[in-house]
């Protein structure tokens, strides 16, 4: 996860805001690959999704590997 974290360093405005702002809808954990299809970003939002959880937007349910497949939750931090 630290080489995921890294290379996802880089902040991308726009698609950071629409991740953040659709965690906040969340109401039970979601497989990455699903959260990012239903809101319309596919593999594109991944790194906004690993910047999500390092910033504690988002938060792993499970301590594993992140992938699509990795299941996530609403974070604390706004």
């Amino acid at each position: 996860n630290a080489k995921l974290f890294h290379s996802a360093r880089d902040p991308e405005a726009e698609l950071d805001a629409r991740v953040i702002a659709a965690l906040q809808m969340l109401t039970a954990p979601v497989r990455i690959g699903d959260f990012l299809a239903e809101i319309g970003l596919q593999g594109i939002g991944f790194r906004s999704v690993a910047r999500a959880i390092c910033f504690g937007q988002a938060k792993l349910f499970n301590r594993e590997q992140i992938t699509g497949r990795s299941l996530i939750s609403r974070g604390e931090a706004p």
